[in-house]
């Protein structure tokens, strides 16, 4: 086996694969990060929409004994 096919080979068994993983990794790192900022949204607007319907419940005048 010459060195070209030597390297060839050690680029296809061993580079390549954990080149893959390196990649998938930081995909994954960067998915994380983007559903770490939709939770963040999502958490503030249900906080915003909990503080309108106590809003609303306290103007309408509902308490706990009217409620079904």
């Amino acid at each position: 086996m010459n060195e070209m096919e030597f390297i060839a080979q050690l680029v296809g068994q061993y580079c390549f694969p954990i080149v893959c993983c390196v990649v998938l990794f930081w995909s994954m790192e960067k998915e994380r990060e983007a559903h770490r900022e939709e939770t963040k949204a999502l958490t503030k607007a249900l906080e915003d929409n909990t503080i309108v319907m106590t809003e609303i419940k306290t103007l309408l005048g509902v308490n706990k004994k009217n409620e079904i």
